[in-house]
């Protein structure tokens, strides 16, 4: 308002900026197709990104999530097609029970194929890091260790 506008000047709703609520979206091919067909946008999805000499071992907890990716859903329904990556027990039992706690607590099990685990303390020690990029069958599902970018 100024003294120019004020005896015309009303406050009114669409002068507003608009107000947006959190929502939850699962990010499928019907939902990225969605953004397309509604809005003209494209969204693509990142994948195949390879896990770089500074990436983390999930055996260590940090403020960011550890990536998992379920890649042959459908097809995993006895484990890793190329089996497991050979682990010491002590590394191997603590990432699988992460991700399976982490799967267990999924709403959304049927259809999600990333997992994030999100842990600040250390689980097991890795210090050659072996567990970087390793493949985990958890409940007859396979995940891999990924890239913390990769397929977003």
């Amino acid at each position: 308002k100024t003294f120019l506008n004020e005896e015309l000047c009303r406050i009114v709703p669409e002068c507003s900026p608009p107000a947006y609520t959190p929502a939850l979206i699962t990010l499928n091919a019907e939902t990225l197709r969605q953004f397309y067909t509604e809005d003209g946008l494209y969204v693509y999805r990142i994948n195949n990104l390879s896990i770089q000499d500074n990436q983390r071992s999930p055996c260590q907890g940090y403020w960011y999530p550890f990536r998992f990716i379920r890649k042959w859903k459908g097809n995993d329904n006895e484990g890793c097609p190329d089996g497991d990556t050979d682990l010491p027990d002590d590394i191997k039992l603590p990432i699988v029970d992460i991700i399976k706690s982490t799967w267990n607590a999924r709403e959304d099990k049927d259809t999600a194929l990333v997992l994030d685990a999100l842990y600040h303390q250390p689980i097991c020690t890795d210090d050659a890091g072996l567990a970087v990029g390793a493949r985990f069958t958890v409940d007859n599902s396979c995940w891999i260790h990924s890239h913390p970018r990769e397929w977003n």
